[in-house]
């Protein structure tokens, strides 16, 4: 970038990849990374659009590569790029205080022989991490003041633990750090971990992909079916597994008596905490006993000729609210509702308003808004909303009605320019009310041979608080775009509604996407309520939580067939008052996994364990003492309760 003398006021031809921080005064400091002159820097002048030189005493050669971090004293802690301009000089670091630059000190080599370095991360505790690119060393600073007015003493250096030599293909390589950004959580870690967790044994004979998954109300995870296993050919296998996370441990579960397939079933969790499963092949439906790992058959009436395709809605009366594959038999659109053990029509005329599974009897979404209504999103391109009868219980047999709504917009595919549909594809309720939906370009049909999922997804977020309702296109990180560009519509792309809102994106490579959603903020009408609680908690001991809409008033997250990953399930987070260091406990047994039950108390167990219950290779630092509690359902926490931590 050639910065224009006459309007900036600066001799400066040049500024490139430039380091910038705003200040407490809100002035923006830049520097020049390719000068050699001892004025590197300039402050900002936003009313006239201006810069005035700054940064007198900067020692270190260039200011190329390095990072500018803004301390609690107003101050700015800078490592020096040592190897800048061809010398090797030993690694030092600078404070930018009030137009003057000072020594930090000296650490470990940190910058690499490419004058690259990773973050600086100012941390929770005020200190800040340094992630080097040499070799995975990584150093922490400690500021000689922690408030304005900031000391001109250097402050102290210490060496911490380095990356891991997990990284690579073979995941043996040294990790190191050059230009990886740095997040800092709520728990005052950097971008987390990933802790690796028991494997299915082979001895089950069952590695599945595209399957039935919930977790249950019991705190464990179940899976079952598959429509292919083991990388082989495609099966529809007849298999199921169970995890248990309190011991890190798998157990199998034996299929449904006579059946010899499962596949990619769609499942659900009932208000009552039994776990629904269907055969994909037939018109089955099983009912599973969590305690002796057993399935009782259930679902008379049920009239399509199989579930294969279709997804599942939990309603706020209890009943699930299923669209036919109408394309597999030949017949006019139709939804069914569950109730208590039996199908009935879902509405008086027993047919959908519109078709919604496209010519490959593909579906998208069937999202429960926060109004109670059902948003099924189709693999045509349209889309239509189901209203269930009033709430009862226990639930009705009356049947609801149907209207239409706006499709989605003709801005999918590499060129964005062809209409967007819902083909296999997730969709998550946002703690705004608003659900983001996947969206992909129709499926090519003329092409030899046809392609069925074309590249290029779009993400939309459906606001039906306008009329018409809008199909709003948030903007996209340009590495996001290329990665949608080349991504195919549908059963590879996945989303998860996390306990602080984001929505994680996943689509089968090993780029992993968040999306932070804008307001506006949950209405109070869905926020959980704390009853009652421990104020005193001890770790490693089981206690009870009690309040209102403890699950949140949907399941949050939705797919259908292939995958269930819903978030219907109180999370317990505790905040410690003195760090500002999070903990989540382990909830399970929660006496209700209904959804929008505004009136209902729903109980839940909780621990809070210490390291000895953490799996082996995860960061484990028990704290103790005041803190704040909340319940949090589909990213929407409660209102926080002081508690104490033993």
């Amino acid at each position: 970038m050639a910065a224009d003398t006459a309007s900036s006021g600066l001799a400066w031809p040049n500024i490139g990849d430039a380091p910038g921080v705003v200040l407490p005064s809100g002035q923006w400091m830049i520097g020049n990374t390719l000068t050699t002159t001892p004025l590197q820097q300039a402050l900002f002048n936003e009313n006239n659009l201006t810069f005035t030189v700054t940064g007198y005493g900067f020692r270190a050669r260039v200011i190329a590569e390095s990072g500018l971090t803004l301390l609690p004293d107003g101050s700015v802690l800078s490592v020096d790029n040592n190897f800048g301009g061809g010398v090797n000089n030993p690694q030092t670091a600078e404070r930018y205080v009030n137009g003057t630059w000072y020594p930090a000190g000296q650490t470990q080599q940190l910058f690499d022989t490419a004058q690259e370095n990773g973050p600086q991360i100012l941390l929770t505790d005020g200190t800040v991490l340094v992630v080097g690119a040499n070799a995975g060393l990584a150093s922490i600073y400690t500021p000689p003041s922690s408030a304005p007015p900031a000391s001109l003493e250097p402050g102290s250096w210490a060496n911490t633990t380095t990356l891991p030599a997990t990284c690579g293909p073979g995941g043996t390589t040294q990790c190191a750090g050059p230009d990886i950004p740095g997040v800092l959580l709520p728990n005052g870690r950097v971008c987390g971990t990933w802790t690796k967790l028991a494997s299915i044994p082979n001895s089950f004979g069952y590695g599945p992909r595209y399957y039935a998954s919930p977790v249950l109300a019991d705190g464990r995870l179940a899976i079952a079916g598959g429509e292919y296993n083991l990388g082989g050919p495609q099966s529809e296998i007849a298999k199921g597994a169970i995890y248990l996370p309190r011991t890190d441990q798998w157990l199998p579960i034996r299929p449904p008596a006579g059946w010899t397939s499962i596949g990619d079933a769609q499942s659900a969790v009932l208000p009552n905490g039994q776990w629904m499963i269907s055969n994909s092949q037939t018109k089955q439906q099983a009912l599973f006993n969590e305690n002796n790992l057993t399935f009782t058959p259930t679902g008379y009436g049920f009239k399509i000729c199989t579930n294969g395709e279709t997804g599942w809605t939990l309603l706020p009366d209890g009943s699930l609210f299923s669209v036919d594959d109408n394309v597999s038999c030949g017949t006019s659109p139709s939804a069914e509702r569950w109730v208590n053990g039996t199908w009935f029509v879902a509405s008086s005329k027993g047919n959908a308003p519109q078709q919604l599974f496209d010519s490959a009897s593909e579906l998208g979404p069937q999202i429960l808004m926060y109004d109670g209504t059902a948003l099924v999103i189709g693999a045509t391109g349209l889309i239509s909303i189901y209203t269930p009868p009033p709430v009862q219980t226990p639930p009705s047999f009356q049947t609801g009605s149907w209207a239409n709504t706006t499709t989605l917009p003709a801005l999918c595919g590499v060129s964005s320019n062809t209409q967007c549909v819902s083909s296999d594809n997730p969709a998550s309720m946002l703690p705004n009310g608003r659900p983001l939906v996947v969206g992909c370009p129709t499926a090519n049909n003329t092409a030899k041979p046809p392609v069925e999922w074309p590249p290029g997804n779009c993400f939309f977020e459906y606001d039906n608080s306008v009329n018409p309702p809008a199909w709003n296109q948030p903007s996209y990180p340009a590495a996001l775009q290329t990665q949608l560009n080349n991504d195919s519509c549908g059963f590879l792309v996945r989303m998860l509604l996390l306990p602080n809102g984001q929505v994680m994106y996943v689509d089968g490579s090993t780029n992993i996407w968040f999306y932070n959603p804008k307001g506006p903020a949950p209405q109070p009408s869905w926020q959980p309520t704390i009853t009652t609680y421990p104020a005193t908690i001890n770790r490693n001991t089981t206690y009870i939580i009690s309040g209102l809409l403890f699950n949140g008033m949907s399941e949050a997250n939705f797919y259908g067939a292939d995958t269930q990953n819903y978030t219907n399930s109180p999370i317990v987070q505790v905040t410690i008052n003195a760090t500002g260091h999070v903990y989540y406990g382990r909830t399970h047994n929660h006496s209700s996994m209904g959804v929008a039950q505004t009136t209902l108390p729903v109980t839940t167990q909780f621990e809070l364990w210490d390291c000895s219950h953490v799996v082996a290779g995860s960061a484990c630092v028990p704290e103790s003492g005041a803190a704040t509690l909340v319940v949090i359902a589909n990213g929407i926490a409660s209102a926080p309760v002081n508690v104490t931590i033993n």
